[in-house]
């Protein structure tokens, strides 16, 4: 055989790229046909509270079934109490950050959030550039629920130069709408309509005005604009509720995972159709939110997930009463339907029950109550309030369980704590 001329061998360092990449393939800009899951990439700042910010954004888009990706600006040291501490990423790093995830996973929708300076948003609108990424949802951060400022006049004009004319949807509150406008906030609806029209005329595909500092006689409304639908009111009730921190980023993080979830079906983006689906799941995080308690501050976070645990009087760490979390249960419901429908039910409540067959039940209550008793207070005393699946399991169990009528006081194990509770229990 003949050897290769040495000119003309490949280096040793180079043979070895070669067969790896021949191997694992060369590296490439991702594509989002790839991806098994709608991907939102979420460039913002971190809250340490897990009320707003990325934090937010990530669980409105795992609520939603989306992958969500990140890019943080900024790292803040708050709770809901208010901000302590901010600590801001370098440039260079926000840009890595980007980088790294578009360079892999790619992206089907963009969500911005807090970008605090002339720096950081020409970085992020260059490598958005860069990489492609042209389904954006640019949530102004300027103006905080407090009042407090978060961008400066420079920041605001860079907003506007490099970012709105790029956006699928723009979703200013009232005060972010009249800084980015150069004039006062919208104070009522004729006044938002015009701003809406306004922003519009600033380059955005569409414009999502957010109504929740409207006076609270002119209900809840959000004004939608693009230039197929014109101008259209969009009205929800309004919910008595102290947790609304993170609201704004919620439902700028849900309309990106909507627009995600149609892109990644190979739809054109509908911006209009992600704005009322995102609209509906923040209402049901409201509800599920309004006696939810997290913190001693007055604005709490939300219920992003909707979990029925979260979503009762006492919040996280203050249970509700086992007996609320059964009325609540769907399972329960649906068994108590079926009860209210029984023959004999309907004929105990309206009294045609025959009188020996009410004579057999009250012996056979008797005995049920019994095991119930011995039930439902070992249930109670050893399953946390919250564990629903477990106490309906315990439930079961003791009652097919022996007793014999004589109470004594039992001395109950919950967990890693043990305590006499002073309970009255069958033996069993």
């Amino acid at each position: 055989a003949m050897a290769t001329p040495a000119r003309s061998r490949p280096k040793s360092g180079l043979r070895w790229a070669l067969l790896i990449a021949l191997t694992i393939g060369f590296p490439r800009e991702a594509s989002s046909e790839e991806s098994s899951a709608p991907i939102v990439l979420s460039i913002a700042g971190s809250d340490s509270g897990g009320g707003a910010g990325i934090q937010a954004d990530l669980k409105t888009c795992e609520a939603l079934g989306v992958f969500g990706t990140t890019a943080v600006v900024a790292l803040t040291a708050q709770n809901t109490l208010g901000v302590h501490r901010v600590h801001s990423v370098p440039v260079d790093f926000v840009r890595a950050q980007i980088d790294a995830v578009l360079g892999d996973m790619g992206t089907h929708a963009v969500k911005t959030g807090m970008l605090p300076s002339e720096e950081v948003i020409s970085e992020v609108a260059a490598a958005l550039d860069a990489h492609g990424a042209t389904v954006r949802v640019i949530d102004p951060v300027i103006v905080a629920a407090s009042g407090d400022v978060l961008a400066g006049p420079e920041a605001v004009a860079a907003i506007k130069r490099l970012l709105i004319p790029t956006a699928t949807v723009l979703t200013p509150n009232m005060p972010e709408a009249g800084a980015l406008l150069n004039r006062p906030a919208p104070t009522d609806l004729t006044e938002m309509k015009t701003a809406a029209a306004d922003l519009l005329d600033l380059g955005a595909v569409s414009v999502l005005l957010k109504g929740g500092r409207l006076p609270a006689g002119a209900g809840m409304v959000d004004i939608y604009a693009d230039r197929e639908h014109g101008l259209v009111e969009l009205r929800y009730d309004r919910l008595a509720t102290p947790n609304t921190h993170g609201a704004g980023c919620t439902l700028a993080a849900a309309v990106a995972s909507e627009l995600a979830k149609q892109v990644h079906a190979g739809r054109t983006a509908e911006p209009f159709a992600a704005v009322r689906a995102a609209r509906a799941y923040l209402a049901s995080v409201f509800d599920a939110s309004s006696q939810m308690r997290v913190g001693t501050g007055a604005r709490g976070p939300l219920n992003h997930a909707r979990a029925p645990w979260m979503a009762a009087p006492g919040g996280v760490g203050r249970p509700a009463p086992l007996s609320r979390l059964l009325r609540d249960d769907e399972e329960v419901r649906q068994i108590t339907a079926r009860c209210r429908s029984n023959g004999f039910l309907v004929g105990l409540s309206d009294g045609s029950l025959p009188r020996a067959t009410f004579g057999g039940y009250v012996a056979q209550d008797k005995f049920f109550l019994d095991a119930f008793a011995q039930a439902y207070t070992l249930t109670l005393a050893k399953v946390e309030p919250h564990d629903l699946h477990t106490a309906r399991d315990l439930a079961v169990r003791a009652a097919d369980a022996p007793f014999s009528p004589r109470p004594r006081r039992r001395r109950c194990a919950s967990g890693d704590r043990t305590g006499t509770f002073g309970l009255i229990v069958f033996n069993s």
